[in-house]
């Protein structure tokens, strides 16, 4: 791993419980070294009968950086 001293971020963000099975959930984050590495993040989950719950999210940010993540998850 290599060190970048010009990252350092500050992040905020949100969720929407609905109905205690659906969230919805947005952020924002911001490079303070720098003005590069701003993004915005969004996401959202599911849990029915909370036995299966799956959680999509995704980011956009700037410098051409995009993400996504998928998590599926079993409660016994």
């Amino acid at each position: 791993f290599t060190s970048d001293s010009k990252r350092q971020f500050a992040a905020v963000g949100a969720e929407f419980n609905a109905w205690k099975w659906a969230q919805l959930r947005t952020g924002y984050r911001q490079n303070l070294a720098s003005n590069n590495g701003s993004a915005f993040t969004a996401g959202i989950g599911l849990s029915p009968f909370d036995v299966i719950h799956i959680d999509v999210a995704g980011l956009v940010g700037t410098d051409n950086n995009y993400g996504a993540i998928a998590q599926l998850q079993f409660t016994f």
